[in-house]
């Protein structure tokens, strides 16, 4: 879970759940499958291992659909992404100093 004004770096292990390797090349095909109204965006690594995702504007689970090979045999997965509003930081507190002549 990030909010709307970050990002994070996920990576992909090498290996499946059941400890396949997957194959270099191709590389891994990160891509949007569903999201909201202002969706994350993905910047995939050149190697496909790790994408920055980054936060819409708008709160809401992006759906990031992972496709490689392991073999020669296709596999994929699916990331979600949950994006909160951004904190709310309050409004500026003021305190008076000493009240003194011109």
């Amino acid at each position: 879970t990030i909010d709307t004004t970050q990002k994070i770096n996920v990576v992909l292990e090498k290996t499946t759940s059941t400890g396949a390797a997957l194959d270099a090349t191709p590389i891994p095909v990160w891509s949007l499958e569903s999201s909201p109204t202002d969706p994350a965006t993905v910047v995939t690594a050149a190697d496909g291992f790790s994408a920055d995702l980054i936060s819409g504007g708008v709160p809401g689970d992006s759906v990031f659909l992972i496709e490689a090979f392991s073999g020669g045999v296709p596999v994929s997965g699916e990331y979600t992404l949950t994006v909160v509003p951004k904190p709310d930081l309050g409004e500026l507190v003021f305190t008076n100093g000493a009240i003194s002549p011109k």
